[in-house]
C-alpha cells in the first residue's frame, strides 16, 4: 500500500546470461518504457493502483514473476479536536444542555459524546443536546472525534446540575416594641451558593443578607 503523491518503487534482482529483456506489466498490459529491474513512480496517483508483474527474457528462455498488488490511497489528515463547548456548565434540574465541537482533518467525522466513561451518543453532527436533565447528569463531559484513520479526544468540561431554590420555612410575623431589635429567619435549599436579599415594603434593604 502506498500514499498518493509519494514515491513507489518496484524492483528485483536476477542472475543469468546477458543480454536480457525486461518488461513490466500493469493489469496485464505492457508498461511502455519500463525495461529495467526497477520500476519507479515518483509521485503515485490512485490510478496507479493495480496488479503489476514483469518478465525477464534472454536467449535461453523467459521467466515471469508472480503478481504484485499495489494500492495507492489518498492521504487522510488525522482528526483533531479544536474546540469543545458545553452550554451552560451550571444548569438547573429540568433544563437542557448543549454540547458542541469543532475539528480539523479530513472528514467525514464521527462524534462520540461522553459523561465520564459513559457513552451518551454517537452522531455525524458536531452538536448534541440533553433535555430535562437531572442531578445524575452532573459530571465530566468530553467528545471523541474520529475519521477513517484516527481519533482525538477533547479536554473535559465539568457540568453541575443543581436543584432550584426552594424555601422551606418562611419568616414569621413578629411584634416588638419601638426601638427594639428583631430577627427574621428563613430556611431554604438549592444548588450552589445561596444569596439572600431582604425587602421592606417592596424596597431592597441595603447591607442586609
Amino acid at each position: 500500500m502506498a500514499l498518493i503523491k509519494r514515491a513507489v518503487n518496484l524492483g528485483f534482482t536476477y542472475t543469468g546470461t546477458e543480454p536480457v529483456k525486461i518488461e513490466w506489466f500493469k493489469d496485464g498490459n505492457v508498461i511502455a518504457g519500463a525495461n529495467s529491474a526497477l520500476l519507479l513512480k515518483n509521485s503515485a496517483e490512485t490510478s496507479d493502483s493495480g496488479i503489476y508483474s514483469f518478465t525477464i527474457t534472454n536467449e535461453l528462455g523467459s521467466v515471469a514473476s508472480q503478481n504484485i498488488a499495489v494500492t495507492v490511497n489518498k492521504f487522510i489528515a488525522p482528526a483533531v479536536v479544536t474546540q469543545f463547548i458545553v452550554s451552560p456548565e451550571d444548569v438547573l434540574v429540568g433544563a437542557s444542555i448543549t454540547l458542541s465541537a469543532s475539528a480539523i482533518g479530513d472528514g467525514p467525522f464521527t462524534f462520540k459524546w461522553y459523561n465520564g466513561d459513559t457513552l451518551l451518543a454517537s452522531t455525524d453532527l458536531p452538536v448534541f443536546s440533553l433535555h430535562n436533565v437531572s442531578q445524575e447528569d452532573s459530571g465530566e463531559y468530553s467528545v471523541q472525534v474520529s475519521n477513517q484513520t484516527s481519533f482525538d479526544v477533547s479536554d473535559t468540561v465539568n457540568v453541575s446540575v443543581v436543584p432550584p431554590v426552594s424555601i422551606h420555612t418562611s419568616p414569621s410575623d413578629v411584634l416588638v416594641m419601638e426601638g427594639s431589635a428583631f430577627e427574621l429567619t428563613v430556611e431554604a435549599t438549592g444548588g450552589g451558593e445561596l444569596r439572600y436579599a431582604w425587602y421592606f415594603n417592596d424596597e431592597l434593604l441595603d447591607g442586609v443578607s
